[in-house]
């Protein structure tokens, strides 16, 4: 009788119309009674603090699906080690939450979006478009010495080397379209 949740993408669309919030869970699982549910993510890298709001949105996005949802266990599952992050959330969580995307939903129709740059940029699906990177792609064009660029690649830990790997992308983009 349990409801079951593989690589489930979850959609909330805005009141408007607009703009949507959706997420793809790896795995859940709600109980016959539609009050309680197990909701999991497994991860290949390591622990990164985006991964709790990241969870707390499918669990809330889950919450859309299940209106009667009270309690979400939420685990992240780091598959390299092992470990794993759990909390319990309650209604009271999700209903906070929806307070949180409701504005962030408002707050998005009203202005333009903005970027942001942080650590979060090596997951952002718009990184070649971002704006941070036109000033200094013109600099690395220009010859600009870039120190520690394998670093840069695969590890970003402040807001320079976000701007500056987002840089580096736009211009080998730039590049690879003249190469063809």
């Amino acid at each position: 009788g349990w409801h079951q949740l593989v690589e489930r993408t979850m959609v909330f669309q805005s009141p408007a119309g607009v703009d949507a919030i959706q997420g793809t869970c790896d795995f859940a699982l709600v109980s016959p009674s539609l009050d309680y549910a197990v909701l999991v993510d497994w991860k290949t890298g390591q622990r990164h603090g985006v991964y709790e709001d990241q969870m707390l949105t499918y669990a809330w996005l889950l919450r859309t699906l299940y209106p009667t949802l009270r309690k979400v266990d939420v685990r992240v599952v780091y598959l390299q080690t092992g470990e794993e992050d759990r909390k319990m959330l309650h209604a009271e969580d999700l209903d906070q939450h929806s307070i949180r995307m409701m504005g962030a939903l408002s707050d998005r129709s009203e202005e333009p979006l903005k970027a942001v740059v942080g650590p979060w940029c090596q997951w952002c699906p718009a990184t070649l478009q971002c704006p941070k990177n036109e000033a200094l792609a013109v600099a690395v064009q220009r010859g600009l010495d870039v120190p520690n660029i394998d670093k840069l690649i695969t590890k970003i830990d402040n807001e320079d080397e976000a701007a500056t790997a987002h840089a580096l992308l736009a211009y080998a983009s730039e590049l690879l379209a003249k190469i063809e």
